[in-house]
């Protein structure tokens, strides 16, 4: 069986590529070719792969919403093109922004889809300055597409509970596999007090308090302050800007990579922000980093 796997974003960051990479990993007798959009073709290791162009911009990507919940000055278009590069016997799609048109657009072609949601496209939304404002046209077309779809995988129980009580369809929380946990021999620097992360930085403040706090207790040990970052996100610069010295930073890494970074460290912090903005996302979104 050919199994076509879309994501808008290049198999190659962290995040839900990070979470996909892993799933494959364990799934090597299964032909899974991935179709992805980014801002340029790029090379990926171990996985055979099709760029299928750039990103939609937001308002193509509204236009497409628009049309789906029928409004008449909409256009399916360029999802339409999208889609007609995409051959397989079953298309498996991560529902975030242009996958959800995809995805609508392929059961609109009668093919069946299995959807993945690592995070809830209203949480999402609701957090984003540009989107925030078209919630509508979301809620006219993704809880169509959860009932339409074949399969459905989410991040946790919080995210499979709720869509089964407000969208009346099944589906099921889906786990990285761990076989085993890694054999470690890491000793931590008694010099320095050593915080890692993994991931993005949702919210700028909380951190900056827990930073701060971690600087002063640093000082009352007489150790330096080290922050070892792994991945990426814009919310960074303004930071690494304030205290270069402070920060190590490895972009993103796989867990034989991570792991024993992160094991160097004396503490590990996990980004899942407070306040109402942030509501869903907690309630929906497994920590990965966890």
């Amino acid at each position: 069986m050919r199994i076509a796997l879309f994501t808008p974003f290049s198999p190659n960051i962290g995040g839900g590529s990070a979470q996909l990479r892993a799933h494959l990993r364990d799934l090597s007798d299964l032909h899974v070719e991935w179709h992805y959009l980014s801002p340029s073709e790029e090379a990926v290791a171990n996985r055979k792969s099709k760029w299928l162009g750039q990103c939609l911009t937001p308002s193509e990507l509204l236009s497409d919403l628009s049309a789906r919940s029928g409004f008449p000055a909409g256009s399916k278009s360029l999802v339409r093109k999208i889609v007609e590069q995409i051959h397989a016997d079953l298309y498996w799609v991560v529902g975030h922004y242009e996958g959800i048109s995809v995805a609508a657009e392929l059961c609109d072609q009668g093919k069946p889809v299995h959807l993945t949601i690592h995070d809830d496209p209203f949480g999402t939304w609701r957090r984003s300055s540009r989107y925030r404002w078209f919630q509508l046209l979301l809620g006219a077309v993704f809880p169509r597409l959860l009932r339409r779809a074949k399969s459905i995988d989410v991040t946790s129980w919080g995210m499979r509970n709720l869509y089964r009580e407000t969208y009346g369809v099944k589906c099921f929380s889906l786990y990285l596999h761990v076989p085993q946990l890694p054999q470690l021999d890491v000793e931590c620097d008694r010099t320095r007090l050593t915080v890692g992360h993994i991931g993005t930085l949702y919210h700028l403040e909380p951190f900056r308090h827990f930073l701060n706090a971690s600087r002063r207790i640093a000082e009352e040990q007489e150790r330096t302050l080290r922050i070892v970052r792994i991945g990426s996100s814009p919310e960074w610069k303004e930071l690494v800007a304030e205290m270069p010295d402070v920060f190590e930073s490895h972009g993103d890494l796989d867990e034989p990579a991570a792991i024993p970074l992160l094991a160097s460290c004396d503490h590990l912090y996990a980004m899942y922000p407070p306040g109402r903005k942030y509501e869903l996302f907690r309630k929906t979104s497994l920590p990965i980093q966890l």
